[in-house]
């Protein structure tokens, strides 16, 4: 019986052929961010979709402006920077400083939620578990360092719902109306602060995987490893706080806080 050439052909182990040099040489940064302009029409991996209500208006404001972009850097240091960049070890730091940035100040917004929850037993009150006219969103999730930037904002959400509550039955400050006026104010500044914080550290950090794929294209082409030189275009940004952008990780903590009564 004669073989069929499609299942031989499709029998054949595949061999990989293409090094890092290689996928380098390749790799055009200008067409990558491209690409990265038009994400989720492009993107071939999986999407998670979670469905997910945001209460806080400001917390929804934040999202709408910024979840989706910093989603895409969060997929393309892990993914591309691991594929494109020499040494793995230099991607994985990368990756774990933004771990960390988005785990500090998820941990010091639950520290507050806690604190809150004192609040509330110290007056007999039963801390609110649910609120009223949210706004419905699908969150669209494409790595883990997404997920847990979502988390951030699921806990930022939820303690100025929480926090709210407890400036409408005047206990950021019992003593005093115009404290408790100033003290919700300052929750919030600093939650927005917070959020801008760890931006500013994705975006930072995108740019360093940009500039290290870079580097090493001009360094290849430079040994005559590749034969054209690739063009950096540098990235659109939508967080205007940010204003150095440096491709180095750096120590940062989470913003002070006023505490609640």
């Amino acid at each position: 019986m004669a073989k069929d050439p499609q299942i031989d052909k499709q029998s054949k182990p595949v061999t990989p052929t293409k090094t890092k040099g290689a996928q380098l040489a390749k790799a055009n940064v200008k067409d990558l961010l491209t690409q990265q302009r038009n994400f989720f029409d492009n993107h071939r991996g999986a999407v998670v979709t979670t469905p997910h209500t945001f209460y806080h208006p400001i917390i929804e404001r934040i999202y709408r402006r910024n979840f989706d972009q910093m989603s895409e850097y969060l997929h393309f240091i892990p993914v591309f920077g691991r594929v494109l960049i020499e040494k793995e070890e230099d991607v994985l730091k990368i990756e774990v400083h933004v771990k960390n940035s988005i785990i500090k100040h998820t941990e010091a917004l639950q520290k507050l939620l806690r604190e809150c929850d004192v609040t509330y037993s110290t007056h007999g009150l039963v801390t609110p578990t649910s609120f009223i006219n949210g706004v419905s969103v699908d969150v669209k999730l494409t790595s883990p360092l997404a997920r847990i930037y979502y988390e951030l904002h699921d806990t930022a959400d939820r303690f100025l719902m929480t926090m709210t509550d407890l400036w409408v039955r005047g206990l950021l400050h019992e003593e005093d109306f115009e404290l408790n006026e100033k003290k919700r104010s300052d929750f919030e500044l600093d939650v927005k602060r917070m959020l801008n914080t760890v931006m500013g550290t994705i975006v930072r950090q995108h740019r360093a995987i940009l500039n290290r794929i870079r580097r090493e294209q001009q360094s290849a082409n430079q040994k005559g490893e590749v034969a054209t030189e690739a063009k950096v275009e540098q990235p659109v940004e939508d967080v205007a706080a940010v204003q150095a952008l440096d491709d180095t990780p750096h120590e940062e903590t989470p913003a002070e806080v006023v505490k609640a009564a």
